[in-house]
């Protein structure tokens, strides 16, 4: 049974008192005295969750847009982005509250905002079934004795059930391992370092973590006796030769100009990943934006097809924080920075943003395919082959959020 492990070390955001020490950041009683309980935001309207996942899904493609670029293999978490980017705009206010909202494609009431995006989470978490599991957690590492308003820490719980954990940011290093085991403890040790050496220093107050881990099988099984080595086009123009996957099947496909794309249903068929191939793949991506991917999703019909898919493993690791500027999102990285609700007064700027990821996609799992597995339709459609540079989505179909968008430009396994 073909099986996709996606991991997303989200977005960590680390929180750096203007001035160092303590000095702007006054300690308190500390954040982490029993708070009353607060209540569950009510379920979104289809109309504020449409908005959510609107704004996610630009935001998401906005980003993959300044990041691959740059080329090679690329992938980023739109939805992991957005909530860990959501833990620090319960903070804002001002200037950097208005940035945030331009850029994080903030359309509704900052309450009807946190509480779409909660119910897109909860949403998200009950395609959970026997051959897909996904799990998505936050925390907030806060420096010990630091004070945190009540209001920040009652939202944090609210909408994001984010708990809190003290940590000594005066010796760096050490709170460094701390996080980054939470990190690897969440995502299966596939990501054992979102931040690198450097990152975290005596001046880090805060540092505010999203994780998510998705690992799930195909709903109709690819036969690992079918897959072979075939040849896999870079962008340079020579070859490689891939293990490619192949079945004949009756999948959703779609065309349009310089683009075929394919359908690929989850176990439950609630989750699929589509497969754009791009006749360019930098031609495709200068105006691929959330209107491109409605057409690309409309495009789509069910029909025989043959698939050949090469098998690929990435891991990615970036900072987001100049693609964040370059999208208009600047005073939030500067000492003009107002979080002032999370402390109740200025003195917090973020100083780093880090996101990484890891996915493989493959044919194992082969004992469960027998209790998935469907009958072959033999395939009087369309060839989609994946032999050049392609981009993917890993989607909900019901509410279209996309979870992981990414290229990947050569499936060779990487390197050690």
């Amino acid at each position: 049974m073909g099986r996709c492990r996606a991991l997303v070390a989200g977005v960590a955001l680390l929180a750096t008192a203007c001035g160092g020490g303590s000095a702007s950041v006054e300690a308190g009683d500390g954040p982490f005295a029993a708070l009353p309980e607060p209540e569950p935001p009510r379920a979104a309207t289809a109309d504020e969750v449409a908005t959510v996942v609107g704004g996610m899904s630009e935001l998401g493609l906005e980003l993959f847009g300044e990041l691959a670029g740059a080329g090679g293999n690329v992938a980023i978490s739109p939805w992991s982005v957005s909530e860990g980017m959501a833990l620090s705009a319960l903070g804002a206010e001002g200037t950097t509250a208005a940035e945030m909202e331009e850029v994080l494609n903030i359309d509704l009431e900052p309450d009807a905002h946190h509480t779409a995006l909660r119910t897109v989470h909860d949403e998200l978490l009950g395609r959970a079934n026997d051959g897909l599991a996904l799990s998505a957690a936050n925390r907030v590492f806060a420096q010990r004795g630091m004070s945190l308003t009540d209001s920040y820490l009652a939202d944090l719980s609210r909408f994001y059930e984010a708990p809190l954990s003290e940590t000594d940011f005066g010796q760096p290093e050490d709170a460094r391992a701390a996080i980054n085991d939470w990190v690897a403890e969440q995502t299966e040790d596939r990501i054992p370092e979102l931040f690198p050496s450097g990152t975290i220093d005596a001046q880090t107050r805060l540092a505010l973590v999203n994780a998510l881990h998705l690992d799930a099988e195909w709903h109709f099984p690819f036969n690992a006796d079918n897959t072979e080595d075939q040849p896999f086009w870079l962008e340079e123009g020579r070859s490689v030769s891939v293990p490619t996957m192949h079945y004949n099947e009756y999948l959703p496909s779609g065309s349009g100009e310089g683009w075929q794309v394919v359908k690929i249903p989850y176990a439950g068929e609630a989750l699929s990943m589509l497969v754009i191939v791009p006749t360019d793949l930098a031609s495709f991506r200068s105006s691929f934006d959330a209107a491109e991917l409605d057409q690309i999703r409309s495009s789509l019909q069910d029909g025989g097809i043959h698939l050949a898919l090469p098998r690929f493993e990435l891991a990615y690791h970036t900072s987001l924080v100049e693609p964040l500027q370059s999208l208009g999102m600047r005073s939030a990285f500067s000492s003009a920075a107002d979080f002032s609700r999370i402390t109740g007064r200025p003195g917090l700027f973020i100083d780093a943003i880090e996101h990484s990821t890891f996915v493989s996609v493959d044919e194992d799992g082969t004992e469960a395919a027998a209790a998935t597995g469907t009958g072959m339709a033999l395939s009087h459609g369309p060839t989609v082959t994946v032999n050049r540079p392609f981009v993917f989505l890993i989607q909900d179909d019901a509410t279209g959020a996309v979870l992981m968008v990414g290229q990947v430009t050569d499936p060779q396994p990487p390197a050690g």
